[in-house]
């Protein structure tokens, strides 16, 4: 099966690309999708640097995701550069987007709305924890610990993303 071509400079018919079964084989190719994230090389240029004293690459995100792509899915990549770039691209947003309703039901307090010392609705709310990249630990709250392993069952993803 080919597709036709969607712009001019991309003239000649290239296969179509079947849906990506994302969660087949316990998720490996979301797992070796983010194994490709974490690396330090693709990290950096998608993400930003972790180590301030590091130069950037020069790379652009076409390129990284394009590299992350050919390594993820390189048979698929073969027939459609551009498709699976795109895809691989969508799929992070994706993760990401789940991620980040996760991460915003472990910040919640769980204590409700405060009032302020003048009786007034209060606006700020302050998390008693903080969970650091390496998931929690001796220190966290225990009702922080039983969010995350809630999360962690409903995401599996979670605990590599936080730490990413």
């Amino acid at each position: 099966m080919t597709c036709a071509a969607t712009s001019r400079a991309d003239k000649a018919e290239k296969p179509c690309i079947p849906k990506i079964n994302w969660s087949a084989n316990n998720s490996a190719t979301v797992w070796t999708l983010l194994a490709e994230i974490e690396k330090s090389e693709n990290y950096r240029v998608l993400y930003g640097k972790k180590d301030v004293a590091k130069n950037t690459s020069g790379e652009t995100k076409v390129a990284v995701y394009a590299r992350i792509a050919k390594a993820v899915l390189l048979e698929l990549f073969s027939l459609n550069p551009n498709t699976v770039h795109n895809r691989i691209k969508s799929k992070l947003e994706s993760l990401k987007n789940v991620y980040k309703k996760h991460a915003k039901w472990l910040c919640q307090t769980g204590e409700g709305v405060q009032k302020n010392e003048d009786g007034s609705q209060g606006s700020e709310e302050t998390l008693s924890f903080y969970i650091m990249g390496d998931g929690p630990c001796i220190e966290t709250p225990l009702h922080a610990v039983n969010i995350w392993k809630e999360i962690e069952a409903d995401f599996p993803f979670f605990p590599t993303l936080h730490h990413i």
